[in-house]
Formats: structure tokens, sequence, C-alpha cells
């Protein structure tokens, strides 16, 4: 997830660029969704066991960070305050998945901590740039777990 045209933010889409280019488990498929959660929705709905989100995510970390989240279950609707299908938090696409009844057992997010997100650049500041290698790792690395755990 992310707009390309926002420094930072374009950061999900950079790693899903790279991976759509890598060898990966069959069944395994990258999307880049961009800002819609609606397009993430979409994806969830063609079927999916697990859900990997690589996106900015602002954590108070130092810019560059990586973090490795594993959303909690929303048990209800009432949680949410509204259901926007166009929402660009991954969460709220969630929730609308679930409400579908299409979200997935398994679902995590690869955030990277953002330096720069409100200038109009497709370019990403130097210490997100490094993340994209490391974040392709964990991806690589859950994708690994979650195709073993379900042989």
């Amino acid at each position: 997830m992310g707009n390309v045209l926002r420094a930072d933010d374009g950061f999900g889409v950079r790693v899903a660029q790279v991976l759509a280019q890598q060898s990966l488990p069959g069944g395994t498929r990258v999307a880049e969704v961009g800002i819609s959660g609606l397009a993430l929705v979409h994806e969830i709905m063609d079927g999916c066991d697990a859900c990997i989100i690589v996106d900015a995510t602002r954590r108070g970390g130092t810019p560059g960070m990586l973090y490795v989240l594993k959303p909690s279950e929303v048990k209800t609707l009432a949680n949410a305050k509204e259901i926007d299908p166009h929402a660009v938090e991954p969460g709220r696409a969630l929730l609308l998945a679930q409400a579908w009844g299409a979200r997935p057992e398994q679902v995590y997010v690869i955030g990277c901590e953002p330096a720069e997100t409100e200038e109009l650049t497709d370019k990403l500041t130097s210490p997100v740039e490094r993340a994209i290698g490391p974040a392709i790792e964990a991806v690589l690395r859950l994708v690994a777990e979650l195709d073993n755990a379900s042989h």
C-alpha cells in the first residue's frame, strides 16, 4: 500500500514492485494496491489464507525502522466509527473485508517508519530506501513460515 507521489508513503509500493519480480512459493501473489483500501479488499475477496501488507507506518521510531505487526482481530463492527471502502488505512480495509466475510486468518503488516510523507516527490528518503531490502527479507521469511505451516 502507499502513495508513490508522497515520498516515503510509496515504500509499500516499491517493495511490492521488487517482490513481483522474485520467485515466490506457488499460490503466492503480489498486489500493488496503491492507496485504495477498496483495492486491498478486492484482493482479499479473491481468496487468500494469509495477507501481508507492506506500508509506511508511523509508530514513533527512527526513519527506516521496520515493524512486523500482527493486527488484533476485530470482533465486532461496533468498534468501527465508519467503514469507508475508500479509506487508505489498512485496518479499515480489513474491517470491511471481515464484514463481507473474507478476512484471512493470518494478517501481518510490515511497516516502515517514514521520514517524509507530505512532500510531492516519487523519491524515498535514504533511510527508507535502505529499508527496502530488509523489508523484502521479512516478507519472504513470513511467506516461507506461512507456506511451511500450511503443509
